[in-house]
């Protein structure tokens, strides 16, 4: 993967972090107007809150970014049902498939866990030929 292409997938991994984020405080602050909006019990609207806050902070950080946006884009197309379908619920659910199917891009928690387990491997591999 080149180094460009990883920068745009962070690039939209932090966005979209960020827009969930925002929602997510901004549903924690009136949490009776999302149920309302969404028909749901008051505690389904503080989960879906809680959920959207948390999968903004993990794709900021970058950790689990496919896993978060594969629950991104299926969180957006479910509210899409839900709520009515919205211009900006479908760039959400864009980003969510483009990093499920990317991964999390440069400067993401991932990559860097990534390479700590090759590297280990690595020295593991080398370690046994030495000996053997």
């Amino acid at each position: 993967m080149d180094g460009r292409n990883s920068k745009v997938t962070a690039l939209v991994r932090v966005l979209l972090g960020a827009g969930l984020l925002y929602q997510g405080f901004e549903h924690f602050g009136d949490p009776l107007a999302l149920a309302h909006a969404l028909g749901l019990p008051l505690s389904a609207a503080l989960w879906l809150a809680l959920g959207e806050f948390f999968l903004g902070v993990s794709l900021v950080v970058g950790v689990l970014s496919r896993l978060c946006g594969l629950l991104t884009l299926l969180g957006t197309l479910a509210l899409s049902v839900a709520a009515g379908p919205s211009g900006l619920a479908a760039l959400a659910a864009l980003g969510g498939a483009y990093l499920a199917l990317r991964g999390g891009g440069a400067y993401s928690t991932d990559r860097y866990i990534g390479h700590m387990q090759r590297r280990v491997a690595e020295r593991e591999l080398a370690r046994r030929n030495d000996e053997g």
